[in-house]
């Protein structure tokens, strides 16, 4: 049982390495916070972080936190190739991140958006946050997905390593209107479902208001010939 908790060749869990390291970036609330953050994004993408530094590792983490709590329009896009002068790691990949409120469809739009670019996913950690914001959208409060509160998704993409600022600029770009439209799309999703039952319901009444005089056309003719 020892060795399960230890992971791969008997090393702690990537959160668990990381705790002291994540403690000295941030004290207090925001220590507390962040620790959640590590939590729920490393949970499935051990074997990504595993193949850094643990100091890259906590780097990236740090980095990705501050995105996701800082205030900013409902969708947020950022592509960039971190380096050790700019994010504290220089990374053997380029991040595509982005957060807004959780929806469906997420992930497949990215996917589907990347591979028109031509653009391979080396990795992408999907994970979902229970989110409170101050009014100027600053972050308040964070647990995990079953925290109850209103539900942000957060994604960190690896794609190959690109130098080309233009490439990342449009990759940031065409992610962030393609989730536009996805959020447009399943907010009118509910209002849509309810006036399509509806309709349905007014046609279904106007089918049962009309039953007697098509009947009555239908065998109309067939009276008339047997008179």
């Amino acid at each position: 049982m020892a060795i399960e908790a230890h992971g791969e060749g008997g090393r702690l869990p990537v959160a668990e390495r990381l705790r002291g390291l994540l403690a000295r970036r941030a004290r207090g609330i925001e220590g507390t916070e962040l620790g959640v953050f590590a939590r729920v994004l490393l949970a499935r993408g051990g074997g990504y972080v595993d193949a850094l530094a643990d100091e890259e590792a906590a780097a990236l983490v740090g980095s990705a936190f501050r995105f996701f709590a800082a205030p900013g329009p409902d969708v947020r896009v950022r592509a960039l190739t971190p380096t050790y002068a700019s994010d504290g790691w220089d990374a053997p990949v380029s991040v595509i991140e982005t957060v807004m409120p959780d929806r469906a469809f997420i992930v497949d739009t990215i996917r589907c958006r990347l591979d028109a670019e031509h653009v391979a996913v080396e990795t992408l950690l999907h994970p979902i946050f229970a989110a409170r914001r101050d009014p100027d959208g600053r972050l308040v409060f964070i647990a995990g997905p079953e925290g109850g509160a209103p539900r942000e998704s957060f994604t960190h993409v690896a794609v190959p390593r690109a130098t080309d600022a233009a490439l990342l600029a449009r990759l940031e770009e065409v992610i962030r209107a393609s989730l536009a439209d996805v959020r447009l799309v399943t907010d009118d999703f509910a209002p849509m479902v309810a006036r399509a039952q509806a309709v349905a319901g007014e046609l279904e009444a106007i089918a049962r208001g009309g039953a007697g005089p098509i009947a009555v056309e239908a065998t109309g003719p067939t009276a008339g010939a047997a008179a």
